[in-house]
């Protein structure tokens, strides 16, 4: 272990944090990972917090994150720079009655230099919408493109159904997908939707 002048330590091997302090002996190596986190799934001890320290979180303030990253170029100061990053964003002003927040995932995209924002692309927000490409989804599932680069036809949502309802050579072999609508109270289906796409039969039969 190193500690360094500045208040830095650097460490060389695993880590295991066992907060029951009972160890487990049929594995040495605490996990067999970098960082291994033994818990007992109990309040207090049921994995990892990211906390922000401060009395004045405000809506819209980064709680915390997660990056990925490499040693390749400059490895960055800030979650929001890595290649690949999780994070999380208060949704309100934060009190004792107000713990609002949304959940963010990010990715920097191919020739982005280091030590740049990397691009949020997926948000679930504190009512449980999510948005891609949007930061403000306005239903459950919000798709959109953000960008005028003269594609009109886009494809933005791609749904693949790899069953053909065993259509032969001489059929017109539909594949589909289905969309049931269910009564939520007593889950009988008031409505169905199809999305299909047909083949014509091979000629001559």
């Amino acid at each position: 272990m190193e500690i360094h002048t500045n208040g830095d330590m650097q460490y060389s091997g695993k880590v295991l944090i066992d907060a029951s302090k009972g160890g487990y002996t049929g594995n040495s190596y605490g996990g067999a990972n970098s960082l291994a986190v033994w818990h007992s799934a109990g309040d207090g001890d049921n994995g990892i917090m990211i906390t922000r320290a401060d009395q004045t979180t405000a809506d819209g303030d980064l709680l915390g994150g997660i990056g990925f990253d490499s040693t390749d170029g400059y490895s960055p100061s800030s979650v929001l720079e890595a290649s690949a990053f999780i994070a999380a964003y208060a949704a309100e002003d934060h009190g004792v009655g107000d713990k609002g927040g949304d959940l963010v995932f990010g990715t920097s995209t191919i020739n982005d230099d280091d030590d740049t924002a990397s691009h949020e692309w997926m948000r679930i927000t504190d009512a449980g919408n999510v948005g891609i490409r949007t930061t403000a989804p306005a239903a459950y599932l919000d798709i959109r493109n953000t960008t005028d680069d003269g594609t009109t036809n886009r494809t933005m949502l791609r749904l693949h159904n790899d069953r053909s309802d065993d259509a032969e050579v001489n059929d017109w072999g539909p594949i589909s997908i289905d969309f049931d609508v269910e009564n939520a109270s007593g889950g009988a289906k008031t409505g169905q939707a199809r999305i299909s796409a047909v083949s014509a039969p091979t000629f001559p039969f």
